[in-house]
């Protein structure tokens, strides 16, 4: 299973901390509605990835199968699937394979390890193509997406696990390698992310870091593991390093979530925020909303919640926890979290013996105008 997110603080640790946080009225929410894919099955991890953007959600399910009539069996290619909302409903509105998915009788790309979306345009991360890894990106057309590239790095040796993590922003995409391992000059290097731009309608190599890490970015500013990158022209800058271990990575305009722990950039310089009291998941950002998800705990060991947290000023507060109402042992809700506006989507890749699902929840009671926070 993914490894979603490191920590110095115990679980011990983070639950007291949860009881002092300030904390919202009314504390617990479930889902707005359950996502399953058309044709997942026992072990696809339907919910490894997830992203949301507007009306369209994405959903990795990396060791899905399907048939290939040249070997004459099905292989675990991977795929992503798109679920669309209309009218509040959200339904399946097309799953997407890598087009170059059943070449290898053995399968294992992992297609749909990881995805990132910025408007029409999607990223897929596939560390287990042809034993190195790839990404594909996609674009929209109207209601269709179509595979529009395939990337690859430098790299040839087996096992770099390009493709890891993605994050993309605008026009650029950034890829880690996190098994990478390399000689520079007689120091040895271990993980790598790469920069791809595009010009027009043709992906290019921008950059490659020696830097190990989940990534984020946001315009030219990129988060790789705990290191903070900006972008002068077309260079990729250190800035700084922030003090925590790496842990998942999200970033929106000056804010940086890494693990748990929250930074603000002034000027040039990022401050220590706030340590939010959760563990065990992936975290995303939207403005002054967190949500940050918990795969380990809840009322069942590894049932898994999410929890959001918005600010106002320089305070945090925790609005609600986020829960499945059909949640199970070694569900492992949270592992993956993405929100836009009041849109969480949360996967749960061990939901039904590991055939996955993922679930959306309506902040919109949360994050409207509301009285000052109480304390529980």
């Amino acid at each position: 299973m993914k490894n979603a997110t490191k920590t110095t603080i115990t679980l011990a640790i983070a639950l007291t901390s949860l009881l002092a946080f300030p904390v919202h009225a009314q504390s617990t929410q479930t889902e707005s509605q359950k996502l399953i894919g058309s044709d997942t099955e026992r072990g696809d991890e339907f919910g490894m990835s997830v992203a949301i953007q507007g009306d369209t959600a994405f959903v990795g399910s990396p060791y899905e199968r399907e048939y290939s009539e040249y070997w004459g069996w099905n292989i675990y290619t991977g795929a992503v699937y798109i679920f669309t909302r209309s009218s509040d409903t959200w339904s399946e509105h097309a799953k997407l394979i890598a087009s170059d998915g059943l070449r290898d009788p053995e399968g294992g790309d992992e297609f749909g390890w990881s995805v990132g979306v910025d408007g029409d345009t999607a990223v897929i991360g596939a560390p287990g193509r042809d034993e190195v890894g790839g990404a594909y990106v996609f674009a929209r057309s109207g209601g269709t997406w179509t595979e529009q590239a395939i990337l690859e790095s430098e790299s040839s040796r087996h096992g770099d696990f390009f493709g890891w993590s993605v994050a993309i922003s605008g026009d650029t995409v950034v890829i880690a390698s996190s098994e990478e391992w390399y000689d520079a000059d007689g120091e040895y290097f271990y993980g790598a992310a790469y920069f791809f731009t595009r010009p027009g309608n043709t992906w290019l190599s921008q950059a490659k870091l020696a830097v190990s890490g989940h990534v984020a970015i946001a315009g030219n500013t990129a988060q790789i593991g705990n290191q903070v990158f900006v972008r002068s022209g077309g260079t990729w800058e250190w800035q700084t390093t922030l003090p925590v271990e790496s842990g998942s990575a999200a970033i929106d305009g000056d804010t940086i979530v890494i693990g748990n722990s929250v930074f603000v950039r002034s000027g040039e310089t990022w401050e220590w925020q706030t340590t939010l009291p959760v563990v065990n998941g992936s975290a995303a950002i939207d403005g002054d909303t967190i949500v940050i998800g918990d795969f380990g705990g809840y009322s069942a060991e590894g049932q898994g919640a999410a929890y959001v947290f918005t600010r106002s000023g320089d305070a945090w507060t925790r609005q609600v926890e986020l829960v499945a109402s059909d949640g199970n042992e070694g569900d492992y809700l949270g592992a993956e979290v993405a929100i836009d506006s009041n849109s969480v989507l949360a996967g749960a890749l061990g939901a039904n013996r590991f055939t996955g699902a993922a679930y959306t929840f309506d902040l919109s009671a949360y994050l409207a105008p509301a009285a000052a926070p109480m304390l529980v």
